[in-house]
């Protein structure tokens, strides 16, 4: 007769085979997300071999950590300091994003929020800090440029600094070191070529499409009448 025999860790107490299977394939898949940041670091050119690549996605997720900080200390802070409640809700403005998917889904925070979020809760195979976005009109010159320090956390959720004049940049200067804002301007420098291959990409697919309705509710407007 076959004995499974539990494991225990001093953590959580005793731990049976099916938490202990869980926690493998836990651990399995933070080891391909984690061989997948560091792929994306190298063909990106931000590191040369996977040793380098480790070290930055160390130095990156210290700067996340730092960021973090800066949300619960100095932001705080600035906000318990405003003048007047709404002038406090706008200010130094922090949201979240329950689902990454929806980018469109960003809600304010307040302090209380702020202050429940912790180091654990980022996602440290996460080799990105900013996220650009840039959206075009046909019908006007305008466009609609977005970027804001995003930290993703371990339940494909994110923390964001959205783009304001509030004086949160300024103070972010002063809280980082010389070697962090460095390598802050250098993700925002990356994520901008990036983004800028990724529109040209997407110019040359459009076009290469021809004339056609995107989505398929229109489409019956250029069918032959039967």
């Amino acid at each position: 007769m076959h004995t499974h025999m539990s494991i225990h860790n001093p953590e959580l107490g005793a731990v049976g085979p099916s938490l202990e299977k869980d926690q493998e394939q836990k651990e399995r898949l933070q080891e391909k997300k984690k061989a997948s940041a560091l792929a994306d670091i190298i063909e990106s050119g931000r590191a040369a071999t996977p040793e380098a690549a480790e070290q930055y996605l160390e130095r990156l997720n210290t700067l996340k950590r730092h960021v973090l900080e800066f949300l619960r200390d100095m932001v705080i802070e600035k906000r318990e300091r405003a003048l007047t409640p709404v002038q406090s809700h706008d200010y130094y403005s922090v949201a979240y994003l329950p689902d990454t998917f929806d980018k469109t889904n960003r809600k304010s925070v307040d302090n209380e929020t702020i202050k429940g979020w912790h180091n654990e809760d980022i996602d440290m195979t996460d080799p990105h800090i900013w996220t650009l976005l840039h959206e075009s009109d046909s019908t006007t010159d305008e466009t609609r440029p977005s970027e804001e320090i995003r930290i993703g956390t371990t339940t494909n959720a994110a923390i964001s600094i959205p783009e304001q004049m509030s004086g949160m940049a300024g103070s972010l200067r002063k809280y980082l070191s010389a070697d962090e804002l460095a390598l802050l301007n250098a993700e925002h420098e990356y994520e901008r070529k990036a983004l800028v291959r990724r529109l040209r990409e997407q110019a040359d697919e459009y076009e290469q499409m021809g004339p056609r309705y995107d989505f398929p509710g229109w489409q019956s407007l250029s069918e032959e009448t039967k």
